[in-house]
């Protein structure tokens, strides 16, 4: 009877629907932001009122989408912290707080909580200028610690700056030849350093997710030294790393973590890859056990090649993550965390991994300089859904309920065809499109982890397909008049032998040396036989006026003797 009656409740009081998914679009004149409804076929952009009458130079939101960074290009232009509407997702400028000084601020990133944010800016010439290096607290707008930094853009230099753990208790930050450990929680002071951590020649760093607080740091290879990546633990193991291992041909560095913080991917790569196998340089992928294990692997590409992608799956109770490796066209490879492949996705012309935010689906992409087609596959099931295909795609990104897949086409890359386009969780569609003059950039606003249910694929209706990419007509070859069927060229003939279309063909000697020459039609049998005479009935040659006097002079001379 209890139960009966508790099963009525819930069914009298349903369950508060999850707010509505909302992107917001930074155009040339303002900053605009839509409501996405539907999306079962169709999917509706409802605009809101413009967030900004005047352009947006940064855009940042905070890990719940609760919070923006929003910086104009008019007016101060200095930042201002903003509130997200919760149902439009606008953001009311008018009741901002504007964070002082930081007119010049170019990049700017938010702690995992979304407690403080940090802004760079260019470091100024001018003596005793401020640092350029700032960190503000986001409920009131104080500014609580300010150091100096050099360009985060340029390669090999960490960024953000300043990076918490995941309960914000600990900050880290990098300076020369040195890690400060910060109290994250409390005042910026001096006297809120709890470690320092030599490390000479450090370029990088990484904090883990997860409740632990470990971290790694990169030194680049140096005068014949090779590259080398630690893992360290704080507070227990900051004299002798957790793990570690050294590299050559190691320039630059990319750490990814597992979401619980127990493994740590490091990929490597050089601009120039000294054994000439690519142009592209070379690149290489060692998962390091980062609780203490000293797990240490290479991990095996699922074909030889370059290393286009590796992302983990972001659900922390799937330790899984996809390499996408090899000459086109790539092989993708789902890996779990010992290195062991489980599951191979196939061949295709791929270079992009990419997940949804619940990691039940992920889409694997050809986008930037290939065509434009993506695959979308149910990890827990190991099927495809569907595939698509998009043009000029240049940002990309998931709902935050899983539900839909955005590509964008944005400026300064494309000039042209500005504009979203939104498909349905399985490849449909597009079934949302909204087309602009000039897109900067396109973004989903973000959502905490539980707000949105992890659900599975919706049962096709009846007389619905999984969504297929039209087969492409295959355009013939160029071939010059008179070159056969196999090609005038010997590179195409050699083309054609590595692709298996052609067999080498092996020469009749005896063939070859009984064929008689067969000269052209009207002309004498001895045209083009000797080099440098002229062909029967050709116009005679009209010597120069030198080869005249020459001979004269020769003439003369011989009359004399």
């Amino acid at each position: 009877k209890n139960i009966v009656l508790a099963m009525s409740a819930l069914a009298a009081s349903p369950l508060p629907l999850p707010p509505p998914c909302n992107v917001l679009l930074r155009t040339k004149t303002s900053l605009q932001s839509f409501k996405v409804t539907g999306g079962q076929t169709e999917a509706s952009l409802d605009e809101a009122p413009p967030s900004t009458e005047s352009p947006c130079a940064l855009l940042k939101f905070s890990p719940a989408g609760d919070v923006a960074v929003v910086k104009e290009t008019k007016g101060t232009g200095d930042v201002h912290l903003v509130a997200s509407d919760p149902v439009t997702g606008s953001l009311a400028l008018g009741s901002s707080t504007v964070l002082e000084g930081t007119a010049t601020v170019q990049a700017a990133d938010f702690s995992p909580k979304g407690t403080f944010l940090t802004t760079w800016q260019r470091p100024s010439k001018e003596a005793g200028a401020p640092p350029n290096l700032k960190v503000f607290e986001v409920a009131t707008g104080k500014m609580v610690a300010a150091f100096n930094m050099k360009n985060p853009a340029v390669p090999g230099v960490s960024w953000p700056a300043v990076e918490w753990s995941s309960d914000e208790k600990v900050a880290m930050r990098i300076a020369t030849n040195t890690l400060f450990i910060h109290r994250g929680d409390s005042g910026w002071e001096d006297g809120n350093v709890l470690e320092r951590v030599s490390v000479e020649g450090i370029k990088q760093f990484s904090v883990s997710p997860g409740s632990s607080y470990r971290f790694t740091t990169f030194v680049p290879e140096k005068k014949g030294k090779p590259a080398k990546v630690a893992v360290y633990g704080f507070p227990n193991n900051l004299k002798t790393a957790l793990t570690g291992k050294s590299f050559y041909q190691a320039e630059e560095l990319t750490t990814q973590w597992s979401p619980n913080g127990a493994h740590v991917i490091v990929f490597t790569h050089t601009t120039v890859d000294t054994t000439g196998q690519s142009y592209y340089g070379s690149t290489s992928l060692h998962l390091l056990g980062a609780d203490g294990s000293g797990e240490d692997f290479a991990i095996p590409l699922p074909k030889d090649g370059p290393v286009y992608d590796v992302k983990w799956n972001p659900d922390p109770l799937k330790p899984f993550f996809i390499v996408l490796s090899g000459m086109m066209p790539a092989q993708a490879c789902l890996f779990n965390a010992k290195c062991e492949q489980l599951f191979l996705f196939g061949e295709a012309h791929r270079n992009i991994v990419s997940w949804a935010p619940h990691g039940r689906f992920v889409a694997l992409c050809g986008f930037g300089n290939l065509a434009g087609d993506f695959d979308m596959w149910d990890i827990n099931k190991k099927k495809k859904m569907g595939s698509n295909t998009t043009s000029a795609a240049v940002g990309y990104s998931w709902s935050p309920d899983s539900r839909q897949f955005m590509v964008s086409t944005t400026a300064p890359r494309m000039n042209v065809d500005n504009g979203v386009r939104l498909f349905k969780y399985n490849g449909a569609g597009p079934i949302g499109k909204l087309d602009l003059d000039i897109l900067y950039e396109a973004v989903w606003r973000p959502a905490s982890r539980g707000v949105y249910p992890d659900r599975p694929q919706s049962p096709l209706r009846k007389g619905e397909t999984p969504p297929t990419i039209a087969e492409k007509p295959v355009v013939a070859r160029y071939r010059p008049p008179g070159a056969g069927a196999r090609g005038a060229s010997f590179a195409e003939r050699l083309r054609l032998e590595r692709e298996g279309k052609a067999e080498a063909k092996k020469v009749d000697r005896t063939t070859a040396l009984n064929a008689k020459y067969k000269p052209p039609t009207g002309a004498s049998k001895y045209a083009g036989g000797v080099v440098g005479m002229a062909p029967v009935g050709a116009a005679p040659v009209t010597k120069s006026k030198n080869a005249i006097k020459r001979e004269k002079q020769k003439k003369k001379k011989e009359e004399e003797e």
